[in-house]
């Protein structure tokens, strides 16, 4: 079995998206690339699984309206950027950042995987 990928990561560029503050962390046409990349391994993803005669699930659905610069995210952002974050400020905490916390960037959180894990127990005996 194979778990999908959230295709929509960003609140899309055409989305006024306050926590990503008004285009100056993740601009518009950023948020819209990675979406498409974010189709791109779904769509890549399902087609593999089905090749190789394995069952796909699709958490597409699951995370839409907790996409990264949405209120109520379930991805980890770039040091979650708030209102009072500066480009000069976000830049240093990035500079600073252990690999192990850049390993987390763009990925669910734990209530996202928590979600994912929930979609999963449904699909698989669970004990």
């Amino acid at each position: 079995m194979v778990l999908g990928y959230p295709a929509h990561l960003v609140v899309p560029g055409s989305v006024n998206a306050v926590f990503c503050l008004q285009d100056g962390f993740i601009t518009a046409s950023d948020r819209d690339w990675l979406n498409r990349m974010g189709d791109l391994l779904e769509t890549d993803l399902s087609q593999t699984a089905k090749a190789a005669g394995v069952d796909y699930i699709s958490v597409a659905d699951l995370f839409k309206g907790h996409e990264l610069c949405s209120g109520d995210s379930w991805f980890t952002g770039i040091g979650d950027p708030n209102q009072n974050d500066t480009q000069a400020g976000l830049d240093s905490f990035v500079q600073a950042s252990p690999p192990s916390a850049q390993q987390e960037w763009f990925h669910p959180n734990v209530t996202g995987y928590q979600q994912e894990a929930n979609l999963l127990a449904g699909y698989l005996p669970v004990p």
